[in-house]
C-alpha cells in the first residue's frame, strides 16, 4: 500500500515538474520572441533612418551641383573674357628728290629758286602694323604754291586728287600683314619773291585712319608736314631754302 502511494506521489511530482518545465519553456520562448521582435523593429528603424540620411545626402549633393542662373552667367562671362589685342599702325611719309640708291627723281633747281618750278616725289607707305586692317585712308592738303603733276606710282588702293579742295587721298580697302602697301606721286612748287630764304610747305594737314575689325575700333593719327627741307633724303638735305634767281 505504501509502495503504491509512493508511486502515485512520484507520478504527481513528475506531472507537476513537467508542467513547470512546459510553463518555463513557454515563458522563455515568449520573452525571446518579444526580444527578437524588438530587435527586428530596432534594426528596421535603423535601416530606415540610414536610408533617409543617404537620400538627404544625395539631395544636398544634387543641390550643390545645380548652379544659380546668376552665378552661372557670371562664371560663363569670366570664362569668355577676351582681351582684344590693340592694333598699331605706322605710316612712312616722305618727300624725295633723289631715291635711296641716288637716282634723281625730281626735276628743277635744288635748292628751289624764285619763279622756277621744282618737282618732288611724295611717298607714303604702310610701314608697321600687327594685324589685318581695313579702310585705310591717308589724306593731305597741297600748299598754296604747290601744283599737282598727275604722275603716280601705285601698288595698292586708289589715289585721288580734288582740283577744288586741293586735297590728295589714298584709299586701301584691306590691309593684310603679308601685303606691300605704298604709293608715290609727283608735285611741283613755284617759289615767289616773298619765299626767299624760307623752307616751303609742300603737303600739310596729313591725316591717316584705318579700322580694326577684330576690336571694332578706329585707328587714326596725324603726320608731320612735308616741306622743301627733305629730311629723309640724304642727298637733298640742307637744300630746302628758297634762293633768288
Amino acid at each position: 500500500m505504501k509502495r503504491k502511494l509512493l508511486k502515485k506521489e512520484v507520478s504527481i511530482v513528475a506531472i507537476i515538474v513537467f508542467f513547470l518545465v512546459i510553463a518555463f519553456l513557454s515563458f522563455y520562448c515568449l520573452k525571446t520572441n518579444q526580444e527578437i521582435a524588438l530587435n527586428y523593429s530596432s534594426i528596421l528603424n535603423i535601416l530606415i533612418h540610414q536610408e533617409n540620411k543617404v537620400d538627404e545626402d544625395i539631395k544636398d549633393e544634387l543641390d550643390e551641383d545645380e548652379t544659380d542662373p546668376e552665378d552661372s552667367s557670371e562664371d560663363d562671362s569670366e570664362e569668355e573674357i577676351y582681351v582684344c589685342k590693340n592694333a598699331f599702325l605706322e605710316i612712312e611719309s616722305a618727300g624725295l628728290y633723289y631715291s635711296s640708291e641716288g637716282d634723281q627723281l625730281g626735276v628743277g633747281p635744288l635748292p628751289p629758286k624764285v619763279d622756277i618750278q621744282t618737282n618732288y616725289w611724295i611717298f607714303w607707305r604702310v610701314d608697321g602694323f600687327n594685324k589685318n586692317l581695313s579702310d585705310l585712308n591717308i589724306s593731305a592738303q597741297l600748299s598754296e604754291n604747290t601744283v599737282w603733276m598727275d604722275n603716280k606710282s601705285l601698288l595698292a588702293g586708289k589715289l585721288q586728287f580734288g582740283q577744288v579742295s586741293r586735297r590728295v587721298i589714298w584709299k586701301v580697302d584691306e590691309i593684310k600683314q603679308s601685303g606691300n602697301y605704298r604709293v608715290g606721286f609727283e608735285i611741283g612748287v613755284i617759289p615767289e619773291e616773298n619765299n626767299i630764304g624760307e623752307v616751303m610747305d609742300l603737303l600739310t594737314n596729313i591725316k591717316y585712319e584705318a579700322f580694326d575689325k577684330e576690336c571694332q575700333k578706329k585707328i587714326e593719327g596725324t603726320l608731320g608736314n612735308i616741306t622743301t627741307d627733305l629730311k629723309k633724303d640724304a642727298l637733298a638735305s640742307d637744300k630746302g631754302k628758297v634762293e633768288s634767281d
